[in-house]
């Protein structure tokens, strides 16, 4: 009698337990396609906040409209089908953060590109404005180098007593031949006598007198210069 009482409660329980099952399930599915939503409406805002780059806005709109879709699906009592759309939903809000994520990633590392060339610019100006200012002392140095050498060489110059060189006298002028032309004038009786000259340093002319006739004589005279040295 016993055995009968507790075959016929367990048979009881389990009839129970089968006909409450479809149910539990059914709304452990919609709890899940809720959870599934909740999710995707989670992802979706954190992917609002990045930036619009690269692709981000169009992942963005494929999220939205696929929680969109999710909320369709579970209002329709299709819970399966709004799981399955809220986690399309959460995987493109996922895509987009990854997206906004790489795009920055590329854009810092081209602005440490940027900055490094930069730097490597303003290193090379530094350097040739330094290479510029060591030429521009070098030449202020070489310049004060020559102004000293210049007041040294005018100090020895004006200790040094004055030297008055005399130019040669030059030759005097070769003495040019000169002509004389003496005229004498003799009277005699008869008889003309031509006169003798007497060389000495000065000529002198001797004349005999003649008688009744007076006779002109031209006697031309060359005197020849000193040799010089005498």
């Amino acid at each position: 009698m016993r055995q009968s009482i507790r075959f016929a409660t367990s048979a009881a329980i389990a009839a129970l337990f089968v006909a409450a099952s479809p149910a539990a399930f059914a709304e452990g599915k919609g709890t899940r396609a809720k959870e599934a939503i909740a999710g995707a409406q989670a992802k979706i805002d954190i992917a609002a906040r990045q930036p619009a780059v690269g692709r981000v806005p169009e992942l963005q709109a494929h999220a939205a409209e696929a929680l969109a879709t999710a909320r369709e699906d579970l209002h329709r009592g299709d819970k399966d089908a709004a799981i399955a759309d809220a986690n399309h939903a959460s995987e493109q809000a996922d895509l987009a953060v990854g997206e906004a994520q790489r795009v920055q990633r590329m854009q810092a590392a081209a602005h440490d590109d940027q900055a490094q060339a930069s730097a490597v610019v303003a290193a090379n100006a530094a350097g040739a404005a330094q290479a510029d200012a060591a030429r521009a002392n070098m030449r202020a140095d070489n310049a004060e180098a020559r102004a000293a050498d210049a007041q040294a060489q005018a100090a020895a110059a004006a200790s040094r007593p004055v030297q008055v060189i005399q130019a040669p006298t030059p030759p005097p002028p070769p003495m040019q031949p000169v002509s004389a032309t003496v005229t004498t004038q003799t009277s005699s009786a008869g008889t003309t006598s031509a006169a003798a000259p007497v060389h000495h340093t000065v000529h002198h002319y001797r004349h005999r007198p003649v008688h009744h006739h007076t006779t002109t004589t031209t006697t031309t005279v060359t005197m020849q210069p000193p040799a010089h040295g005498n």
